[in-house]
């Protein structure tokens, strides 16, 4: 009889080790799916799981399903896809039904929760009316399980979509910010709710204001793709480039269409990819922000020569400024990192700001005397620091550009350029780079070794060995 029990015992030890892997796998394989809005995913796995053709439990069920329906009805409520109305309100029905089937087994708070979410889907379909009951069932949720990441979470996400007086950004965001405090736990590493309330944060801080530029469609926030360390995730404040191609900002360097000089490399994914937090938004005249004027004449329409790049530099602050501030980051290991373009703003930005940690510049050093005075030169002069054009170099005192980089020292600084690059002459670079060497080598102690230059055998572009010493230096420095 003892035998017995203890063959059972073992068994459902091992069912139940199998089942929690299987769970585990299905959360990461599901997140990564969240991550690329690959939808068609979570419909084959909901499928399955209604069907009993996949192993899971009630809470992986009825989380999908929630998920799910969430993305479905979104959907057909989008101008142009209202084929999918059908499949939308048979989805939501589906999740009624399991949710009240499993009303007796469900953890405290989650039948109150995932009913609330039933009502928004049917209150947007235009299925039934139930905004308050919706709203109380929510709150009755918070109060059953107020240490649920997942009903606080929810609660958040009703604040944010409640109309006045029933909602605020306000209040969504503190709800958010304790539900993220509640994901840091180990088990909801790879849940995508967690995901999402990360997102969450970051648009209630858009609407509220609270971002360097107010309009989401300038700027993205990409999240790495591993587990929060201690103190939250280092991360990069990312500073797109000139171009002289104005159509794509932050585009130029997050997404599918990198531009051609970055060889097919989105530098801002590979970097979340790599673990940090990154930030990148459309400077002024850039992408979303793009102006029908000429440079000299939107220059002009900013209050003249200087107050282009003023803008440019307070928004590059605040940007930094605001990646300290969101609660998944760590602010003690904050770097900047810019090509062309990005790397003058990356290393001006840097010298000013002591808070961050480490900077990157690819592909702009030069001198007063070899700087090219042009219209493309108006986005980046500094109003009594850097002269205006070329008759006003030669006329009172100016900052070169290596002494403003140097004070960046003792700081990591890793500044790369091109052997062949047209727009900086190596002569050029090369006095500077001495010059930025000196001050490092002076600094005590540090005999210039947080210092990094890197000639490279190209012209002005970045290469795939330029991205793999970024790498290097950020996990060594930052």
């Amino acid at each position: 009889m003892y035998n017995i029990r203890r063959s059972i015992l073992l068994l459902l030890i091992v069912c139940s080790q199998y089942l929690s892997a299987q769970s585990f796998e299905a959360d990461r394989y599901l997140f990564d799916a969240y991550r690329k809005q690959d939808m068609s995913v979570w419909k084959e796995y909901v499928d399955s799981l209604q069907h009993g053709q996949t192993c899971g439990s009630d809470r992986h069920l009825l989380l999908y399903e929630y998920g799910y329906c969430g993305y479905i009805v979104a959907e057909a409520k989008q101008a142009g896809k209202e084929a999918l109305l059908p499949e939308a309100k048979q989805y939501v029905q589906l999740f009624k039904a399991d949710v009240e089937s499993r009303k007796d087994r469900l953890p405290k708070g989650h039948y109150e929760m995932y009913m609330s979410a039933v009502y928004v889907y049917e209150l947007r379909l235009k299925e039934s009316v139930h905004p308050l009951k919706a709203m109380n069932l929510a709150k009755e949720a918070t109060q059953l399980a107020p240490d649920d990441p997942l009903v606080v979470s929810y609660y958040g996400t009703c604040m944010f979509y409640a109309p006045k007086p029933f909602g605020s950004k306000a209040e969504a965001l503190k709800w958010f910010e304790r539900a993220e405090v509640l994901f840091r736990a180990p088990q909801w590493q790879n849940c995508w709710v967690r995901e999402a309330t990360l997102m969450y944060i970051h648009q209630c801080h858009e609407k509220l204001g609270h971002t360097p530029v107010a309009d989401h469609k300038a700027q993205r926030l990409l999240l790495p793709q591993s587990p929060m360390p201690e103190g939250g995730w280092p991360a990069v404040l990312l500073l797109h480039d000139h171009g002289a191609r104005f159509e794509k900002g932050w585009a130029k360097v997050i997404g599918r269409n990198p531009e051609p000089y970055y060889n097919g490399m989105a530098i801002g994914d590979s970097l979340a990819a790599h673990g940090y937090v990154v930030y990148c938004a459309d400077a002024p005249y850039w992408g979303s922000r793009r102006s029908a004027l000429s440079q000299r004449a939107f220059s002009d329409s900013l209050g003249g020569v200087g107050e282009w790049y003023q803008r440019v530099l307070e928004e590059d602050r605040a940007g930094a400024d605001y990646l300290r501030s969101l609660p998944f980051v760590n602010p003690d290991r904050i770097a900047v990192a810019g090509f062309s373009y990005g790397a003058y703003r990356a290393w001006n930005l840097a010298a000013e700001e002591p808070h961050i940690k480490a900077c990157i510049a690819a592909h702009w050093m030069t001198t007063l005397a070899q700087n090219r005075y042009n219209d493309s030169w108006l986005c980046m002069v500094r109003k009594g620091i850097y002269p205006a054009d070329s008759d006003e170099r030669t006329q009172g005192e100016w900052k070169e550009f290596a002494a403003i980089a140097a004070t960046i020292a003792p700081r990591p600084f890793l500044l790369q350029y091109g052997l062949h690059d047209k727009l900086f002459p190596v002569a050029a670079v090369d006095s500077c780079v001495r010059y930025i060497d000196s001050v490092y080598s002076n600094c005590e102690g540090l005999m210039g070794k947080r210092l990094e230059v890197e000639a490279y055998d190209c012209g002005h572009e970045m290469t795939h060995r330029h991205w793999e010493s970024w790498l290097r230096f950020l996990k060594t420095h930052l």
